[in-house]
């Protein structure tokens, strides 16, 4: 059921590990930039005064627990640059955007407070499912959470591709030209959400492959447990837990899609070769209370399975209330970390 339709904007989130697509924690504070596309990069580039807006509808989980958004809900102000691009990278179709991170272009979806609801769909970044990665690189780790169930549509607005790829990906909110020298946004009813919580965490974990099935849950440590498990997690971090800049901070962020996704740059120099497990769980009491449930969610996209482990499937366990992927890094310049 949904509570307080004029958005909870109270919070905000800190930028985690600054690249193009950082990630930002959610906190009670100042407002956020947005991050970038779902692809793994590296490099830091300059401070970034514009964020993102938002273009997705939002359910925020808990009461007191948000990102700040630019302008004011389900309006639009198109004053700023628009350019010519495609509906996506795929879809060909001809669009005007007006450009994110410009000042003079604000808008933003339906975003609302719910007491009740559940994720359906979890979406894994394309970067983790497609390949393993070498020890050094930089890897994006993104993860959105959705629900599909809303009981009234909320307002989307509709984004047009404009160039570049992974973290140089340019979008724009899809507009038509009223031939007077303004633009009218292109607004949908959509049935779908992204879902915000407090309590994701994200734990990233060492592990043997051959012995990844007799692996368990402990949700008391937040990790993976039994003879599986190799050493302690390289990061074990939650949104409710760190609210500064920093290695080891983790949270949601706008990215520039104009979608609400929880976002790390992981950074895998130093690390010893093999299989990782990426797990986004969320905590439970007595450490945090969560107002979502993983319970029923299943991995967006046709190959998704929900009781399976190994290779570069995402993977849902309801009962403890995560997901994980595991991603191999290699020692050399390709192949698999597999052992």
């Amino acid at each position: 059921m949904r509570m307080n339709r004029t958005g909870y904007v109270a919070v905000l989130a800190a930028v985690a590990v600054a690249l193009a697509a950082g990630p930002a924690i959610a906190a009670k504070g100042p407002s956020a930039g947005g991050g970038g596309g779902s692809a793994g990069g590296g490099g830091k580039p300059a401070a970034e005064t514009v964020g993102n807006n938002l273009s997705f509808p939002v359910e925020w989980s808990e009461v007191g627990w948000s990102l700040a958004l630019p302008g004011t809900m389900t309006t639009a102000s198109i004053a700023g640059v628009v350019k010519a691009g495609t509906y996506t990278i795929d879809d060909l179709t001809p669009c005007l955007g007006a450009l994110q991170k410009d000042a003079l272009n604000v808008w933003q979806a339906e975003n609302v407070v719910a007491s009740s609801k559940v994720v359906t769909e979890i979406d894994w970044g394309d970067n983790l499912e497609s390949k393993d990665w070498r020890v050094g690189q930089v890897v994006r780790v993104e993860t959105g959470l959705y629900d599909s169930s809303l009981g009234a549509p909320m307002t989307r607005y509709e984004m047009c591709y404009i160039s570049g790829s992974g973290t140089s990906e340019v979008w724009g909110l899809r507009v038509t030209d009223n031939g007077d020298g303004t633009y009218a946004p292109v607004t949908t009813q959509s049935t779908t959400a992204m879902v915000f919580t407090a309590a994701a965490r994200l734990t990233i974990q060492r592990i043997d492959p051959q012995l990844a099935e007799a692996l368990t849950w402990d949700a008391a440590t937040h990790a993976w447990i039994g003879a599986g498990a190799l050493g302690s997690p390289v990061l074990n971090a939650a949104t409710h837990e760190k609210v500064a800049d920093g290695p080891g901070a983790y949270g949601a962020e706008l990215n520039v899609q104009g979608k609400v996704v929880y976002g790390y740059v992981w950074t895998t120099k130093g690390l010893t070769a093999g299989e990782y497990r990426l797990t986004f769980s969320l905590d439970q009491p007595p450490t945090f209370s969560p107002g979502v449930s993983l319970a029923g969610a299943t991995i967006m996209g046709a190959d998704a399975v929900t009781t399976e482990t190994g290779g570069n499937t995402a993977v849902v366990r309801g009962a403890d209330e995560l997901t994980f992927i595991d991603v191999g890094l290699t020692g050399g310049s390709g192949g698999s970390g597999r052992r």
